[in-house]
């Protein structure tokens, strides 16, 4: 692979603004004071935007209990936006490197984290040995594992078991997973059930939200009453579509908020909408008036529109797994979704 890091971006812009931004956290840490001594250093490893808040919630307890101590906050998926990044309250934040064996040395040298945090899954080979040659202790912490992740496949198993049996504790979020990571850990890693930590960040993201913010206003009083289509894939959006005349008919509207916000996939998502004759608004440009179906096209909005609703479908679990159903389960709503919901008990 190490190659292509160097080929890559000439080709493609996309790898191009990838690797940008992991050259850019580096520089950042780099341009740490020289005399940089923290007496306690805690670095949290998040994946995406879900392991993100899963970070967000822990760094409110550890900054309750040790003011002090210096965070510092990695994530590696393009979904994860600067946006996403603001009010973390930890003091550096930055994009992983790749995976080499060479990759976290100037990490470790230069910030000597104490405890390296990782969120759900994401358990970096080269990562945890670097973290162990450099002598901080590595913990797994809302770990989650199904029966049918390609970590139990016959190519990965002993690389699963390896990596595990390196770990200092791990934490996983629900007691269903004990006897899946036991297989693993063989009783040579600690293993506790104390949660998930995104039920702590999600309740209260919902409870301190601003009201008088909420972006909906334009839109209400909502006259119907509502069916949420969430996080939506474009197989999601093939079965649903062609359902929503009926929906309609029923006295409900139908708010459709797809996973990737880009031109691209509104677009699609537009050409289905018409092919099936449905009438509809993008939620960027109502003013006044709108049609009972609404494609949102902006991002922070989901949050706050479960609240109006009468019942959700959450995306992701026809072809992969199932995304975020906390938010609509903490109104009461009932979720429809696919079956890929194994690994999220």
């Amino acid at each position: 692979i190490l190659p292509f890091q160097f080929i890559l971006p000439i080709f493609s812009k996309r790898a191009k603004i990838f690797f940008d931004k992991r050259k850019a956290g580096k520089e950042k840490i780099i341009a740490l004071s020289e005399n940089f001594n923290q007496k306690r250093v805690i670095w949290l490893h998040a994946a995406s935007v879900g392991e993100l808040d899963q970070c967000k919630a822990l760094i409110r307890v550890i900054r309750q209990n040790e003011p002090d101590t210096f965070l510092i906050q990695s994530v590696f998926s393009e979904s994860v936006t600067e946006e996403n990044l603001k009010n973390l309250n930890a003091n550096l934040s930055f994009r992983l490197p790749l995976d080499f064996y060479f990759s976290y040395d100037f990490i470790f040298k230069k910030c000597k984290p104490e405890i390296l945090i990782l969120m759900a899954w994401d358990t970096w080979p080269n990562l945890i040995l670097s973290a162990k040659r450099h002598g901080s202790k590595v913990y797994l912490f809302c770990a989650s594992l199904s029966k049918s992740s390609g970590r139990n496949s016959f190519f990965m198993k002993n690389l699963t078991k390896s990596v595990f049996q390196k770990l200092d504790a791990i934490s996983v979020a629900s007691k269903y997973f004990l006897k899946e990571f036991l297989q693993f850990t063989e009783n040579k890693t600690p293993l506790f059930a104390l949660g998930d930590t995104r039920v702590d960040s999600v309740i209260e993201k919902i409870e301190k939200r601003d009201k008088n913010k909420d972006p909906l206003q334009k839109i209400l009083p909502i006259k119907d009453r509502v069916v949420i289509f969430a996080s939506t894939y474009a197989v999601c959006e093939k079965i649903l579509i062609p359902k929503i005349n009926g929906i309609l008919s029923a006295n409900r509207s139908v708010w459709i908020f797809p996973h990737h916000i880009t031109e691209k996939r509104i677009a699609e998502i537009e050409n289905l909408l018409l092919q099936n004759r449905i009438s509809f608004s993008i939620f960027s440009k109502i003013e006044k008036k709108h049609e009972r179906v609404i494609l949102f096209d902006k991002l922070g909005i989901l949050a706050f529109a479960y609240e109006h609703a009468e019942i959700a479908y959450v995306g992701g679990a026809i072809h992969n797994r199932v995304h975020n159903v906390l938010e609509p389960a903490y109104f009461g709503l009932p979720i429809v979704t696919g079956k890929n919901i194994s690994h999220s008990p």
